[in-house]
């Protein structure tokens, strides 16, 4: 019992440990490809849309290489359910609930080609600044922008990403309240939407917690993907736009409230 408790603390500290190796190197990487690989990148002659591919393929290796480390220094252990669906499909809106910190990260490590709505102090920070602006990530300044953005990158047959709560969910709910910009972007792009349901288990990297706050076993983080939702049932009954745009949150919510409730 007494030697159970001291290899409890000891695992417990040494994934505090990993969890800060980990998150450190995972900037450095940042500012390894945001100064010396991206900018020669950028600098080779091709198209525009071919040097936006390939910074973002980059990017997806560089976040399956990070999830590769955390599993093998036993921080967490992974489950993707249905990951072919991110690697195909264009001009999709796919949606996921938010419960960590690393989402965004677990979501393109499975996705190659995929464009993100980045917060503003992430679009400044020295590190990760450089990497979001050339992979033509968008930046949340302007909420009307934001959506034009969003729908102009939709319509030229890109993936855009967007987490319709706006921020990670409150650790007393299942799910907060949906901000409506998912769905303007849907109707005025006419786009599929497809949603992915997240989970973490125990809970970790949540919104009201530190990095080094850290469970008290190795956490599982799981991706479910699900089917292609066309909005345009959703919303045949709808007096207005404002009225589509209502119903058409509602549903996501709803759906999420199912789903992730399971």
């Amino acid at each position: 019992m007494v030697f159970q408790k001291i290899a409890d603390k000891l695992s417990y500290y040494y994934r505090i440990a990993a969890t800060g190796f980990s998150f450190f190197h995972f900037s450095a990487g940042g500012f390894f490809l945001g100064v010396a690989v991206f900018p020669l990148v950028i600098a080779w002659p091709s198209k525009k849309t071919k040097k936006k591919a390939r910074i973002q393929k980059i990017i997806h290796y560089s976040f399956r290489y990070f999830f590769w480390q955390m599993k093998i220094m036993g921080i967490l252990k992974v489950k993707v359910e249905n990951a072919e669906k991110l690697k195909s499909g264009k001009s999709m809106l796919v949606i996921a609930n938010h419960p960590t910190l690393i989402d965004i990260v677990f979501i393109l490590s499975h996705m190659p080609r995929a464009d993100c709505v980045v917060k503003l102090h992430a679009w400044n920070h020295p590190f990760f600044g450089r990497v979001a602006r050339a992979a033509g990530y968008i930046k949340n300044d302007d909420p009307v922008e934001v959506i034009d953005r969003c729908v102009e990158n939709l319509n030229k047959g890109d993936n855009v990403i967007i987490f319709p709560e706006g921020t990670r969910t409150s650790p007393d709910v299942v799910i907060d309240k949906f901000q409506k910009g998912a769905a303007r972007i849907a109707l005025k792009s006419g786009c599929n939407i497809l949603p992915i349901k997240l989970d973490c288990q125990p809970r970790t990297l949540t919104k009201d917690k530190k990095w080094y706050e850290v469970a008290k076993k190795r956490f599982q983080l799981s991706m479910n993907v699900g089917e292609l939702i066309d909005v345009a049932p959703v919303v045949k009954n709808a007096k207005n736009q404002f009225a589509a745009v209502k119903k058409l949150t509602n549903f996501f919510r709803d759906y999420y409230l199912k789903e992730v409730a399971v």
